[in-house]
């Protein structure tokens, strides 16, 4: 083989070695995400994130998604009152109103459900505060 050769291959396999470390995340890459996100839609993100992944331990223990209302579901995860007293996820007692309802960066309680096609999901109305159902051109940040 010629040097070129060898210079091609070395950068072809260079290449991909990049792009697998970066793919599983050891090295950060840019991406092409839209817009830039804000701290609190960020921190949003990672609260609903938190969250579904809690349900789907919780599944895994009972065989079951907590039942209730958002209220009920985030005592559940959070309160360790289960029948095993695990707590699922950690959060801080200033991030529930009265009602119990865990609240987004903005102050609105994220909405917190399972579907019958055994998947979690969560919702927040995002910084404008208005339901919009998750929808694709809404501000709200969801699980899905």
């Amino acid at each position: 083989m010629n040097r070129r050769t060898n210079k091609m291959k070395r950068s072809t396999a260079t290449s991909i070695f990049f792009m697998l470390i970066s793919h599983i995340g050891l090295i950060p890459m840019p991406a092409d995400d839209g817009p830039a996100k804000d701290n609190k839609s960020i921190e949003a993100s990672n609260y609903i994130r938190g969250i579904c992944q809690a349900m789907n331990t919780f599944k895994r223990e009972y065989g079951f998604f907590p039942p209730g209302t958002s209220a009920q579901i985030m005592m559940d995860l959070t309160s360790g009152k289960n029948p095993k007293r695990i707590v699922f996820l950690e959060a801080r007692n200033e991030r529930f109103n009265a009602a119990g309802d865990f609240l987004d960066p903005w102050g609105t309680p994220i909405r917190i459900g399972s579907l019958a096609s055994g998947l979690p999901w969560a919702y927040s109305f995002g910084p404008n505060k208005i339901d919009e159902g998750g929808g694709e051109y809404s501000d709200d940040i969801a699980s899905w």
